[in-house]
């Protein structure tokens, strides 16, 4: 018997200070729950993951918004995310009301990625190590899940050429996911207003973007290291057909109720044809 597959309504990548924060995660967890549809939810987890190396005294350097990521640290990182954010934010979701269940990339063969070629800095190449470019998508398994009503939290951990983890930019992951289950919006949570066309000058903020835009700020040197992964996971989404995306303020978590409002908070970028 063929499932019959409803596109979802919302894809959340959560991230920044709201991570670390626990009253704000229990807020989140609140306004979600009253959402008529649970969404689906992708996290990092930054500022855990750097607590664990530093644990391990492992020190690793970033190229292009990525982590560059050792033999040594990936199951580091990978218990991080498990254990330090998606256990409490499952918890978190399900303490609200909203049945959730905690997930990788690694589950079901769902997130396929190839290593991440060579980026690079100063001049020189430089390997990422166990870095992931998202290759394939096998996530039909996902709709039943949602529609009982659960919310699958994914931690952005996917499956390497040679069977095992690797590490994904959670941005770029939630945007393959979204494309690939045909979600209607993909939300992109960080700790500013959106994006800024000369950070932080509030003159410079934009309400909405074209996609010409996004790919020309995409060019420029200046674009701030943070921002980049976040505007390559728009135009990667908008791309493989994703209608809208918003880049938000995800310390505020009323500004979840507003998505549907004219303007919407944060930063739009919508599909066109």
């Amino acid at each position: 018997m063929q499932h019959s597959k409803t596109s979802p309504p919302c894809l959340i990548k959560y991230g920044g200070n709201a991570m670390t924060n626990p009253a704000l995660m229990q807020e989140v967890a609140q306004t979600l729950a009253q959402w008529t549809q649970p969404p689906i939810i992708v996290h990092g987890g930054g500022p855990f993951i750097a607590q664990a190396l530093k644990e391990h005294n492992i020190s690793l350097p970033f190229a292009e918004g990525h982590r560059v990521t050792t033999e040594e640290a990936m199951p580091i990182i990978e218990q991080a995310l498990m254990q330090r954010v998606n256990r409490p934010l499952v918890q978190a979701l399900n303490h609200a009301g909203l049945r959730s269940i905690g997930l990788n990339g690694l589950d079901a063969h769902s997130i396929k990625a190839n290593f991440r070629k060579l980026a690079k800095q100063n001049g020189k190449s430089l390997s990422l190590g166990r870095v992931g470019d998202v290759s394939q998508v096998q996530a039909d398994w996902i709709f039943p899940l949602l529609e009982q009503g659960i919310c699958p939290v994914f931690a952005c951990i996917g499956l390497a050429p040679d069977g095992k983890a690797c590490n994904i930019n959670g941005d770029l992951f939630a945007a393959h996911l979204a494309a690939a289950l045909k979600v209607h919006r993909l939300v992109l949570l960080t700790d500013v207003k959106g994006v800024y066309r000369n950070f932080p000058d509030p003159e410079s903020f934009c309400s909405h973007l074209s996609l010409q835009e996004v790919d020309s700020m995409l060019q420029s040197p200046d674009l701030a290291g943070g921002m980049r992964p976040k505007l390559e996971a728009v135009q990667c989404a908008i791309k493989l057909g994703v209608p809208e995306v918003h880049i938000m303020d995800g310390t505020k978590s009323e500004l979840l109720h507003q998505l549907n409002q004219t303007p919407p908070p944060g930063t739009c970028i919508q599909h066109t044809s």
